[in-house]
């Protein structure tokens, strides 16, 4: 998303009476996509990583170190805050519309890649409360 942003600011920048269209055109309309995507997923990892992750190592007495690493914290907390940075400073209308393509990102992002891709090439699952198996199992 942010390379075509930038890309597309860039052309702005370069011919900005070229950007006084009421229409956008498909790389506009692409950046808006894209966007929606990016925000649905930074939403979504650092909720999962913050309360999921973090609190179910905690309570099994386990290492949360890993979770508070500069790389592991500019991975999560960055990416989010860049991404609402950018919903507030373009404004970005949020409409309670776009809450189920949120979702259903999320659902098929954890359902499809996890359960299915992941699963067959390494027959190993990587988030417990995904495994099937688990009595504590979210699926």
């Amino acid at each position: 998303y942010f390379l075509v942003a930038a890309t597309l600011s860039l052309r702005v920048a370069a011919a900005p009476e070229a950007a006084q269209h009421e229409e956008p055109d498909g790389a506009a309309c692409v950046a808006s996509l894209l966007l929606g995507v990016s925000s649905a997923y930074a939403i979504l990892i650092t909720l999962t990583v913050t309360f999921v992750l973090i609190p179910s190592k905690h309570r099994k007495g386990l290492s949360t170190e890993g979770f508070f690493t500069p790389f592991a914290l500019s991975q999560h907390n960055a990416n989010l805050a860049m991404v609402v940075g950018e919903l507030l400073c373009g404004a970005v209308p949020i409409d309670p519309w776009h809450l189920p393509f949120a979702l259903g990102f999320g659902i098929v992002y954890l359902c499809g890649w996890h359960q299915t891709v992941r699963y067959n090439r390494t027959r190993t699952l990587m988030y417990h409360f995904l495994n099937w198996q688990h009595p504590r199992s979210l699926l």
